[in-house]
């Protein structure tokens, strides 16, 4: 029995010896009979029907021996009187405790559903964590397949040339040491791309995120880009506004314009041009570059938009390169809270829109989700 309940007994007995001592000095049946009532339903409600029909016994007892009842019809009707009101005492006692049990079992089911609700989420979490995970193995075999190989292929003919033609003439030989060259940088920059992209995946990595201008970053990148865009005669005109600033981490978002440039420059014509605007849409700010190049075909720009790794193919000077810089852009931008959106008309040029967070402000609001763990400083 729980301490409430004893206590309530005890009171209950308590009070059928006031009721018996009041009873002393009131004999008219008008008085004890709701004296000795109050015991009886106060004990059978929160002692059961057991401790009711024993207050009940006693209260009969007390009546009689202090000659309560005038006639043996008063004891008959206040028996009876009082067997209702502990039966009906027991009901409600029993009602009371059916459904103390009844919400003890909701409360029970209540817990199973949040406890089956939260496991549903951590093994659908789990699911899609392997799903991912099963998505980066594939984009590395493909790109190791297809686009390590070719490097390593050329790299391995050049080898052969000059070790079977030892007397080949000059311009020849510059050609090979040329092409030796490109290929080692080709394949230089592809392993760092792929390092990049694979530390990229791995949890825990730790990004610093900061106030960054625009025009400053894109002016970093042209720097390292002006001896591919010289080379081709392209120019490049930085028209992004001087006071525009993102929220984001410099080297995910100078990885992301370097590249998308890159690869504008890349299926560019020679003499051809190259803008890079931005547009401020409140919390995100765009940063547009737009070549009049070669254009992409409908699939190939669709496979983009959607992430899918695409194999590069040769720029318009015959540059190799692996795909896998637009890939690692694309997923950089999401880390950053952003995205990269690709229009293209095959033969006519090509729109790419990297969309980042305005402020510090905007990335909290956006609740990007991420497993990189985000140092501001």
């Amino acid at each position: 029995m729980l301490k409430t309940e004893k206590w309530v007994l005890i009171l209950g007995y308590f009070s059928l010896l006031l009721a018996a001592s009041i009873n002393y000095w009131l004999t008219d049946p008008i008085f004890f009979i709701p004296l000795y009532t109050i015991p009886i339903v106060a004990t059978t409600w929160y002692g059961g029907l057991k401790n009711g029909l024993i207050t009940l016994f006693i209260t009969v007892g007390f009546a009689l021996s202090f000659n309560s009842f005038p006639n043996s019809n008063n004891i008959v009707a206040f028996t009876i009187q009082a067997c209702i009101f502990a039966f009906i005492s027991f009901l409600l006692f029993h009602l009371k405790r059916t459904n103390k049990a009844l919400q003890l079992e909701k409360e029970k089911r209540t817990l199973n559903i949040k406890q089956l609700t939260y496991q549903k989420h951590i093994i659908e979490k789990r699911r899609e964590e392997l799903e991912e995970i099963n998505e980066i193995k594939n984009k590395l075999f493909a790109i190791i397949s297809h686009d390590l190989k070719s490097p390593l292929n050329s790299l391995k003919g050049i080898g052969t040339i000059l070790r079977e033609n030892k007397n080949l003439p000059e311009d020849q030989t510059q050609f090979l040491f040329k092409s030796l060259n490109d290929t080692l940088d080709n394949a230089s920059n592809l392993l760092n791309n792929l390092l990049k992209w694979a530390k990229n995946q791995m949890a825990g990595e730790t990004l610093s995120f900061r106030k960054l201008s625009v025009h400053a970053e894109v002016n970093e990148c042209l720097k390292l880009l002006k001896p591919i865009a010289l080379e081709k005669k392209i120019r490049v005109t930085n028209l992004t506004d001087i006071e525009e600033t993102v929220w984001g981490d410099r080297e995910l978002l100078q990885t992301v314009i370097r590249n998308v440039i890159a690869n504008a420059v890349k299926f560019s014509f020679p003499e051809g041009i190259i803008t890079i605007e931005s547009k401020n849409d409140g919390d995100i700010v765009s940063i547009i570059i737009t070549d009049f190049g070669v254009g992409m075909r409908p699939e190939v720009l669709e496979m983009l938009n959607k992430g899918i790794y695409v194999p590069s193919s040769k720029g318009t000077s015959k540059e190799k390169g692996s795909g896998i810089g637009l890939m690692l852009s694309k997923d950089f931008a999401g880390k950053m809270g952003g995205n990269i959106y690709y229009e293209s008309i095959l033969d006519k040029g090509t729109k790419v829109t990297v969309t980042l967070q305005a402020s510090e402000e905007a990335y909290v609001k956006l609740s990007h989700s991420s497993a990189y763990s985000v140092i501001s400083v």
